[in-house]
């Protein structure tokens, strides 16, 4: 049974997509690697209130932004499973594991977040878990760059940043999540991966959405967004094919 590898990537400066990179060497002669691939798009980077008649339609009691810019939401997941559907009928194991890894969702567009060597076959469910690393995790990734915000503190699980616009005045913020949980995906079709081609889904996600209410948008900085965004993070999220 062949080790699953997981490729990572890091934000790179003025470059929205980020291409693959191949881990290990291979030959001429090597069988073609079977691989699937997680895209992550962030839509709605931007907001500002909803108004009717230019009214808000709410009461404002101090809660409200001018507007929120979204720059980045990165998650971090103990393991991935993909589940083989019951009529795949290639031979290996009926679930394929890999992990950890960080997805993030980037103002900068779309990117290819993470790539998996995996056994060709016709999976139909796949399950992200979204566990804090453990004391002995922290210290190993602490100085990986892609890891090391999730290794401090009480060790987050989901890391938000961008800046918030308050009575004209732009302020920078980091909202930090400690919930952790399962995410579980349903393929239909499912999905399924070759020995000659790469497969690949696109998660798309509306973080501005979680913060919108009735004509306002909450104050990402102050405690009751955190739960709004904690509350919405997975329903205002898509999964395609690519």
């Amino acid at each position: 049974m062949r080790t699953t590898h997981v490729v990572h990537h890091a934000l790179m400066p003025l470059i929205a997509c980020v291409a693959a990179i191949t881990i290990g060497c291979s030959s001429s002669s090597d069988p073609a690697e079977q691989s699937f691939e997680i895209y992550t798009e962030l839509e709605s980077a931007a907001g500002v209130p909803i108004r009717h008649s230019g009214e808000i339609q709410v009461e404002d009691d101090g809660e409200f932004a001018d507007s929120v810019r979204v720059d980045s939401v990165r998650v971090l997941f103990s393991r991935l499973v993909l589940h083989r559907s019951k009529d795949d009928t290639t031979e290996g194991p009926r679930k394929v594991k890999a992990g950890p890894f960080v997805l993030t969702w980037s103002a900068r567009g779309m990117r290819r977040d993470l790539g998996a060597d995996i056994e060709a076959g016709v999976f139909r469910r796949m399950k992200l878990e979204m566990h804090k690393f453990s004391g002995s995790e922290a210290t190993m990734y602490s100085d990986n760059p892609i890891f090391r915000d999730f290794t401090t503190g009480k060790r987050s699980t989901m890391i938000v940043d961008g800046v918030v616009f308050v009575d004209g005045k732009a302020e920078p913020f980091r909202v930090s999540s400690e919930r952790t949980g399962n995410v579980f995906v349903e393929f239909d079709p499912p999905v399924e991966v070759t020995e000659a081609g790469t497969q690949g889904i696109v998660m798309s996600m509306d973080m501005i959405a979680s913060l919108r209410v009735t004509g306002g948008i909450r104050n990402p900085r102050l405690p009751k967004a955190l739960e709004a965004i904690e509350a919405g993070i997975w329903s205002n999220t898509k999964i395609r094919k690519r």
